[in-house]
């Protein structure tokens, strides 16, 4: 009888801690924010600037965003040290993530600009020529440091 009361102790506390983890889990996902990952974050008035893609990647798509990334670090070294511009990179596809596909009317990897007031998103637009003008390096880098330029001055 004592065994059988000692098994019931301990099951009873191994259901205890297993609903204590997964409470303290879904409570520290959802502090993150409700639409995801980190990637929400933010404070101030800024632009971001996103890279999307998914996690099956051409070598285009690898191109598109080592492109993107040399643009903005070369271009906007400034505004990147000053937080006005932000680069981010996210995987639509990892979890947390999939609301940006419907967010931003994503229909393949893209580049998206958003301009932030006050920690909100205020408007945004999708760069969607970037896959017209990959195929011409100096068009391609002048059409997104163009619309990023733009995106500053204006907010």
């Amino acid at each position: 009888m004592k065994l059988k009361s000692i098994v019931t102790v301990a099951l009873l506390l191994f259901v205890a801690v297993s609903l204590t983890v997964v409470v303290i889990r879904n409570t520290s996902n959802s502090a993150v924010g409700s639409q995801g990952d980190s990637a929400n974050a933010v404070e101030g008035d800024k632009v971001i600037a996103y890279y999307f893609h998914r996690t099956q990647r051409c070598p285009t798509c690898n191109r598109i965003e080592a492109l993107a990334h040399e643009i903005v670090h070369q271009s906007f070294a400034e505004e990147l040290g000053s937080k006005k511009l932000e680069l981010r990179v996210v995987n639509i596809e990892s979890e947390g993530n999939e609301h940006f596909e419907t967010d931003f009317s994503l229909v393949s990897q893209s580049i998206v600009l958003v301009d932030m007031k006050s920690g909100k998103m205020s408007k945004w637009k999708n760069l969607d020529q970037i896959w017209e003008l990959i195929g011409t390096e100096s068009e391609f880098r002048g059409y997104v440091e163009t619309e990023i330029r733009n995106y500053l001055s204006a907010s």
